[in-house]
């Protein structure tokens, strides 16, 4: 609640400015009220108006990919590798929804790997290998995968990795 004190620029037309701040997080639909009250104590009839307060979305960028380029596993064993990529987001990191990669030629192409900014210490959600993640929160987000020999694994494989948050 923001009390304004207005001076007349012409007959029965006030005007002023009201100045607030709000975090990124707040940014929603409001409802504004305007009332009125003379200087003996009277009460005019009070407006009430919408306001949508937005941001400038801003989709997630990744940066500094580190993956192995080649993956050499031996006959009947099996080969760990860690992928690790920052990621930044305008709006912060909290508005990350997650960071993920598929494999394009693998025989799920729409599985995503999810890659975590958790330290290592959250348990890996189902169907999910665990992060290898070394610092929680640093915007650096890990996975590490354990590829065992098998006929439907060998192979070239392509993969794209991407973000999203909490816009889509």
């Amino acid at each position: 609640f923001q009390q304004l004190t207005l001076s007349p620029t012409t007959t029965n037309v006030y005007s002023g400015q009201i100045q607030f701040s709000i975090s990124r997080a707040q940014a929603g639909k409001y409802r504004i009220q305007f009332s009125s009250q003379t200087s003996d104590g009277l009460r005019g009839n009070t407006i009430e108006l919408p306001l949508k307060l937005g941001r400038r979305n801003s989709a997630p960028v990744l940066s500094n990919l580190n993956a192995p380029d080649s993956v050499t596993i031996p006959t009947g064993g099996s080969v760990r590798a860690q992928f690790t990529v920052a990621a930044s987001d305008s709006d912060g990191l909290s508005d990350i929804s997650e960071v993920y990669f598929k494999s394009v030629d693998g025989q799920n192409p729409d599985f995503k790997f999810l890659l975590r900014d958790d330290g290592g210490n959250a348990p890996p959600p189902p169907n999910q290998p665990p992060s290898g993640d070394t610092s929680a929160g640093d915007g650096t987000y890990s996975i590490l995968l354990t590829i065992a020999d098998s006929p439907t694994v060998r192979g070239r494989y392509r993969f794209l990795f991407k973000a999203s948050d909490s816009i889509g």
